[in-house]
């Protein structure tokens, strides 16, 4: 499993993306920058992501679709 963590990729949130690959993990969490943090998914901010997308598990919040993250809002982001 792969994830990235917003917060290290510059945003201030405690959300965590996962996935199987890291070009699921990739494509959620632009969904994500887009959707919640209302940003534009440049081609460096996909360089940035595609840098910090680790391989393992983790124990932080889950920002990817179904899960249990808190968000402000609730739109699968």
């Amino acid at each position: 499993m792969f994830e990235v963590r917003c917060k290290d990729v510059g945003f201030d949130c405690p959300g965590v993306v996962r996935g199987m690959t890291k070009e699921a993990v990739a494509q959620q969490a632009a969904a994500h920058a887009v959707e919640v943090h209302g940003a534009v998914v440049t081609p460096a901010l996909a360089a940035t992501v595609m840098a910090a997308i680790q391989n393992g598990e983790s124990h932080g919040l889950d920002a990817s679709h179904g899960s249990s993250a808190p968000r402000g809002n609730d739109h699968g982001g």
